[in-house]
């Protein structure tokens, strides 16, 4: 069940009825998708109403870049290697950057590391700081910083990289292509992914859309109900669409020393589960179910003392994982 503070953000802010959000919290609780994305698949609101009362719940500005863009010379205070790895442009002369990602903002203090500047965090629509981004310039060969790709969690944690499918790009290309245009754009990237990422086809991600339009289920729950992708691939390339590493627990053993520093009761109301702690840097890599839940991470994060760096984990091999440490 949705949170009332949450509830209240949307009908305080939004042009939302009492009755869209209630009918809303009953399928989101059915499909796994937030309120507010629920909210906006139903027309209730607008993606900018959205993204306004998620900067509210966490507590940041909002910037509607299209509306009123950055000042072009705002672009050099931030070399563009770090604003195209975080997705994020630079919004004022003290460096607030305008982040697409709400978990984002986690990095801030990275960000700050890597430029040697004092960076704050707001949130702005992903289509604003694509908007933004393609202004940039491009740089050729032995021009990049050395700066990483994304920030990396240690070896340690057997983070996955994505799974080439293996169709042709020609016809990943045209399954694209034919996506409808009228698709809420949360549902089209998360298609655009798995089209990418795994072996699902054109006909796959037709008959998922049907089942979505007359259920209300999530189009990856359908296509893992269909057997066209696995459970771990949907989380997969939700993580990718989210900006958040992906880790097998089926297959990595969670550090005992990171499970040790969290109560059992926070972890299991996740679930979530600690895989790594890095003590120089006092980061705590955390699977989640929900790498959302920013209520869990700032609650774990006051608990702990240490900045919890979210990862996305199947969570049935969470709960297993869970049960484990609770038998020995």
């Amino acid at each position: 069940m949705t949170d009332e503070a949450t509830r209240r953000l949307f009908l305080e802010n939004t042009g939302a009825t009492q009755e869209q959000v209630d009918k809303a919290e009953e399928l989101a609780a059915v499909t796994g998708e937030s309120l507010g994305a629920v909210l906006e698949m139903m027309g209730a609101i607008t993606l900018l109403e959205r993204a306004r009362c998620l900067a509210a719940h966490m507590g940041v500005p909002f910037v509607d870049l299209e509306a009123a863009p950055p000042r072009p010379e705002l672009a050099a205070l931030v070399p563009a290697e770090i604003q195209r790895q975080y997705q994020a442009v630079p919004v004022s002369v003290k460096v607030t950057l305008a982040m697409a990602n709400p978990l984002a903002v986690f990095h801030v203090e990275e960000i700050g590391r890597e430029t040697g500047l004092e960076v704050s965090a707001a949130l702005a629509t992903e289509e604003g700081v694509k908007a933004m981004l393609s202004l940039l310039p491009d740089h050729g060969p032995g021009t990049a910083t050395g700066l990483p790709s994304a920030p990396e969690a240690p070896a340690a944690a057997a983070v996955e990289g994505a799974v080439c499918a293996s169709s042709e790009p020609e016809a990943r290309a045209q399954a694209i292509s034919a996506l409808p245009d009228d698709l809420p754009s949360e549902i089209r990237a998360f298609l655009e992914i798995v089209l990418e990422d795994t072996t699902a086809t054109e006909a796959d991600v037709a008959q998922a859309l049907v089942r979505w339009a007359e259920t209300g289920e999530h189009v990856g729950r359908a296509l893992v109900a269909q057997g066209a992708i696995l459970e771990a691939e949907r989380v997969r390339c939700l993580g990718r669409q989210w900006g958040i590493d992906f880790i097998d627990l089926s297959s990595t053993e969670p550090d005992s020393t990171a499970v040790g520093l969290v109560p059992r009761y926070q972890l299991e109301r996740g679930p979530a589960i600690p895989v790594l702690v890095d003590e120089e840097k006092k980061v705590l890599y955390l699977a989640m179910a929900d790498p959302m839940d920013l209520y869990l991470i700032d609650t774990i994060q006051a608990t702990v003392n240490y900045r919890v760096h979210p990862l996305v984990a199947v969570e049935e091999d969470i709960r297993r994982r869970l049960q484990d440490l609770a038998s020995e």
